[in-house]
């Protein structure tokens, strides 16, 4: 019946004179077969070792299993749309190049630049949608698609890894951190990296040039370059700056020598964390917002992470071109930045809330990369601890360099000639403490001598600071601040009072200034919208007041950030002017549309001009290697637009950029630039940037001895990951094991793992899971990893009564102590541990779970795993009373 029906089938269709090539054939098998959704599969996706998604539908039909095309496509993360009333699917399977475009109208399916007609069964009709058979999908993406309905199982085969399969290992290696992020650091091995007497300095270099053509300042060439080392002198950090630049811009060198460490002992009874000598870099001194920078000496012992002001903080980081940075404040968007001039992003005077500020800096990279940086800070109760005193001491020149080339112009606010200054904070209790603040100035003709008393208090859910300061002319200041969170609204106010106060050769000119912001986390649909606005009034000596407001808006949206800000001033004179009044706006936004991340802002003159300035610019990837940069902006004070196009070469030993400009008024402009840093103390180039921040270089070698120590004949391992917390990044270990990651933040612990995940032996396992690096600037640390075997333990954990316990969580502890690894019961008490290194373990609960049975840790259970034994079943272990009972296997 079914060959005759077909026979006349065809037969009709010539007689109708059409031909496959016009359209899709009907399948006669296909019009006979009724998809049934109670009779449907639900199939496991499967690729090597690892699940894919929540299943997939199939069906069984006459010639055949077909697959639900919509499950296929979720379930590999693949970006094609379907369109069933058009008939026609499109979009591109792991790659871009790899373009799939299925016509069922016209019969044709086109592939990675392949094109065929479009089989009579390839897709059935199914309530869900398309139903596609595995033949089918091997071919259009290229993979082994084996069906197995009695199985439950739909198997994949490819030889290289998947996009899906590579994310679903990034997200568990995030697990596998945000697990050791518990840990002890103290408890896990030390790396130690001691100081040397001379060690070669790391370099980042950057050498620019560049011509400018106008009718008004005809041909100018223009040159500069800079370059900054860190290394080590007499056990000694130290970083230098060299500037040079042509016609006004003359060389400048800086130099400055330190040491730092987070656990203190520095320089004997001081119990420092930090002194340096030459050109300071120390900012506030976080009692009084005057800085210690310039030339000459400091010490302290305050935490390297101390807030620099009382309510405020500032980040700066690494930023290649082509990346963007967002900083979040306790889950909200605040901020986003883009590479500056050197290369990095900065994120100033970010203000905090009362409590616990978790701010987290997440950077898009132009290929769809993604780093992020998390830091805890606290405002409130414990700020300073009780009974600890921090002091801070410094001696130094403002604004002058160590060495001066030529008569520099000094800027305008360079009247203080030297300074000396000594601060000191004490907790006196949880919610307490004291400040004292002392500072002497030599000015251009005198010298003047000041002292500042403060005294903070946590207050409910509020946090007050009182400042007195006195200076040696009579002078007076008097000031409070504050910073809470009150019904869901986070609030800041301040207050100051000056009579006769100066602390430079001029008198302050703000006699009286009193403010207050808020900020308040509106929602909007489905998303937090965080909205802040301040309002202040400010009172001079010469009698003029303002009145000022600013409000400012962020949003996300389909990444897109997108802010608005509004400041509005009013400005009243003493005399008979008439007061003015300025209302300026701007809103900025970046996002990405496909391949091109855009950026733009537009600051508006509200009560005056108009537009002040507009510009867009735009940033594509065309690979890893090559991008393209360029921009357009509108500048109405000079009457011209600017547009710039800049193409970008990111070779493994430098970045390359070649710049052109133009704008209307005739002026054009061309620039070259080039980055590369070097290490030391190989000297080999690289465009990674080296000298700011911590970089590891770690050798893996298989330790079959299982000593601890490289042996000249135990092979070196290709292939490893290193794995740090948000930061750093690396690529596999390569033929002679060596694995180099730049980009750690300095003087700051991190612990350092390694991901074995992509060796060819999946048995081997680091004998030390972790061990903490505390990186310093341009100076790599020397690791060695030893990789041993692993085998796997499996056990039913039950109560008592004999039920089941879910949920428990379970660690493996060395005989050293460490944890060699953990798991969690399931629901019917099973648990498995895998890839756990040979050894000695004993079974503990973890503290909470233990906590919540009533039990202590020890399970009572103590096994062993080697080469001889590598699958162990521990059988039932019963957590019952303290006196554990573990039943025989």
């Amino acid at each position: 019946m079914r060959v005759m029906l077909k026979t006349l089938f065809l037969g009709a269709m010539m007689a109708a004179g059409a031909t496959a090539a016009a359209a899709i054939e009907r399948d006669p098998v296909g019009d006979q077969w009724i998809p049934d959704p109670e009779e449907q599969f639900l199939l496991d996706l499967q690729i090597r070792d690892r699940m894919l998604g929540d299943g997939v539908r199939a069906y069984d039909t006459p010639d055949g299993p077909c697959i639900v095309f919509g499950d296929f496509l979720t379930a590999l993360d693949v970006p094609m749309k379907i369109d069933l009333e058009a008939q026609r699917a499109s979009g591109w399977a792991f790659t871009e190049e790899n373009r799939i475009d299925i016509d069922r109208k016209s019969g044709s399916v086109t592939y990675d630049s392949n094109r065929e007609a479009l089989a009579l069964s390839s897709i059935k009709e199914v309530p869900e949608g398309w139903c596609v058979k595995a033949p089918a999908l091997e071919r259009w993406f290229g993979l082994n698609v084996r069906p197995n309905l009695s199985g439950s199982m739909l198997v994949l085969e490819s030889e290289a890894r998947l996009p899906v399969e590579l994310a679903a290992e990034r997200r568990s290696r995030a697990e596998r951190l945000a697990n050791r992020a518990s840990f002890d650091m103290a408890s896990l091995p030390q790396v130690k990296l001691p100081y040397e007497m001379w060690r070669m300095p790391a370099m980042d270099v950057v050498v620019a040039a560049g011509v400018t053509y106008s009718d008004a300042g005809g041909m100018r060439f223009d040159r500069n370059s800079a370059i900054y080392a860190s290394g080590e002198l007499a056990k000694l950090s130290f970083d230098a700056r060299l500037l040079t630049g042509t016609q006004r811009q003359q060389g400048t060198f800086r130099f400055r020598a330190y040491r730092s460490d987070a656990d203190g002992g520095l320089l004997g009874f001081l119990n420092a964390t930090h002194f340096e000598i030459g050109d300071l870099d120390t900012g506030s001194t976080g009692v009084s917002n005057v800085a210690g920078s310039g030339r000459g000496a400091m010490v302290s012992n305050r935490p390297l992470r101390r807030l620099a002001r009382f309510d405020e903080v500032s980040f700066e980081g690494e930023l290649p071109a082509g990346w963007d940075a967002e900083l979040y404040r306790n889950g909200q968007l605040l901020a986003f930045a883009s590479p500056n001039a050197q290369g990095r992003y900065a994120f100033n005077d970010i203000e905090l809330q009362y409590g616990r500020n978790e701010v987290e800096i997440i950077l898009y990279g132009p290929q769809g990369q993604v780093r992020r940086r998390v830091e805890e800070v606290l405002v409130g109760d414990q700020q300073i601890p009780p009974g600890e005193t921090w002091y801070f001491a410094s001696v130094s020149q403002p604004e002058r360099d160590l060495f001066d080339f030529g008569s520099r112009r000094r800027p305008a606010t360079s009247n203080v000639r030297a300074q000396a200054t000594l601060a000191i904070d004490h907790g006196l209790d949880q919610k307490t403490s004291v400040g004292l603040l002392a500072q002497s100035l030599l000015l251009e003709d005198e010298r003047l001598t000041y002292a500042e008393g403060a005294v903070r208090r946590t207050l409910g859910n509020a946090l007050v600071e009182a400042t007195i300061a006195l200076n040696s002319e009579g002078g007076q200041r008097y000031r409070a601040r504050a910073v809470g969170e009150l019904g869901g609204i986070d609030f800041g106010a301040y207050a100051t009072v000056n009579s006769g106060f100066r602390t430079s050769a001029v008198e302050d000119r703000v006699k009286q200034e009193y403010g207050v912001s808020l900020f308040a986390p509106l929602k909007i649909g489905s998303k937090n919208v965080p909205l802040s606005g301040q309002v202040g009034w400010r009172r001079y000596t010469d009698g003029t007041s303002a009145l000022a407001a600013a409000t400012r808006l962020n949003m996300l949206i389909d990444r897109f950030n997108l802010t608005a800000e509004l400041d509005w001033e009013k400005r009243s004179f003493a005399g008979p002017a008439p007061p003015t009044e300025n209302l300026n706006a701007r809103f900025a936004g970046s996002g990405r549309v496909g391949d091109v991340r855009l950026q733009g802002d537009v600051e508006l003159a509200l009560a005056g001009t108009g537009v002040n300035r507009a510009g867009i610019s735009a940033y594509y990837s065309q690979s890893e290697y090559v991008a393209w940069d360029g921009g357009l902006v509108w500048e109405p004070d000079n009457g011209r637009v600017r547009a710039r196009v800049a193409h970008i070469r990111n070779l493994d030993i430098a970045s390359v950029a070649v710049t052109a400009e133009a704008a209307t008024d005739g002026s054009v402009a061309a620039g070259f630039n080039l980055a590369f840093s070097l290490d030391a103390p190989r000297f080999q180039p690289t465009r990674t940037p080296l000298a700011r921040t911590g970089s590891v270089h770690a050798t893996v070698y298989r330790d079959d001895n299982d000593n601890g120590i490289r042996d000249r004949d135990e092979p070196l391992v290709k292939g490893a990951l290193l794995t740090t917390g948000h930061t750093g990044r690396g690529d596999a270990s390569d033929d002679a094991g060596l694995i180099r990651m730049a980009g750690l933040r300095t003087h700051s612990p991190v612990a350092i793992g390694v991901d074995t995940s992509g060796l060819a032996d999946p048995t081997l396992v680091p004998r030390s899971a972790l061990r903490v690096v505390t990186p310093r600037p341009g100076v790599a640390a020397e690791i060695e990893i030893g990789l041993v075997g692993s085998g796997e333990v499996e056990g039913m954990l039950l109560d008592g009564s004999g039920n089941p316990l879910e949920g428990v969580e379970l660690m493996l502890v060395g005989e050293d102590g460490q944890v060699g690894g953990r798991t969690r019961s399931e629901f019917d008490g099973y648990f498995l541990v895998e890839q756990l290194a040979y050894g000695s373990y004993r079974l503990v609960l973890a503290d909470a779970s233990a906590t919540a049975l009533g039990l202590p840790k020890d399970l009572g259970k103590v096994f062993t795993l080697d080469p001889d034994k590598p699958y162990l079943r521990l059988g039932t272990i019963v957590a019952d009373t303290p006196q554990l009972a573990a039943a025989t296997p």
